[in-house]
């Protein structure tokens, strides 16, 4: 997140709003200076766009907006796209909880106030899947094909023994099913 205020120790106000905005990286009439004591000021932005922190936690298969504030000044607020351009960037593109996102954005730009620790993404475990198979529409022996082939390496049945089902030309001899 972008640095916004910064403690400097100073002889003045004017070396302290000089180190300060160079720190902050920001021009010098860009900052605001507070005395804390007699050799400390505390330097901060007066205009600085709203932030936000997002972490994830892969065990968990979740993403957390750690941290959203408003605007300094006359900043520009946050917008949905900033935080779901952020996902992306993460790698978050499952499970995205736009209407939280956008509650939360429109929360943080009326009240004016910071908010923390809002769930904005979800994963789902993985389920196991099927393998790609094949179906046959013919019969060996009366069984399928499979079964016969196991049999033929075994040794427990004679390749000769093995009578083959008819069939004719344009009839379906066996179906791919996809893998889900």
């Amino acid at each position: 997140m972008l640095k916004t205020t910064v403690a400097i120790a100073a002889t003045s106000e004017e070396a302290a709003r000089s180190e300060g905005a160079l720190k902050l990286g920001v021009e010098a009439d860009e900052v605001a200076v507070e005395p804390i004591d007699e050799d400390t000021y505390n330097v901060s932005m007066v205009n600085a766009p709203g932030q936000f922190d997002i972490v994830i936690l892969e065990r968990k298969m979740v993403a957390t907006l750690q941290i959203i504030t408003p605007p300094l000044g006359n900043g520009k607020q946050v917008a949905v796209q900033d935080i779901e351009k952020a996902l992306a960037d993460l790698k978050v593109v499952y499970g995205i909880k736009k209407e939280v996102i956008e509650n939360i954005v429109s929360e943080v730009a009326e009240t004016g106030s910071p908010r923390e620790n809002i769930q904005i993404a979800t994963g789902e475990a993985a389920r196991d899947g099927v393998d790609t198979r094949i179906e046959f529409k013919f019969r060996l022996n009366g069984e399928d094909p499979e079964t016969i082939d196991i049999s033929r390496k075994g040794g427990s049945l004679d390749a000769a023994a093995v009578s083959k089902e008819m069939v004719s030309a344009g009839d379906v001899l066996a179906i791919k099913i996809p893998p889900e």
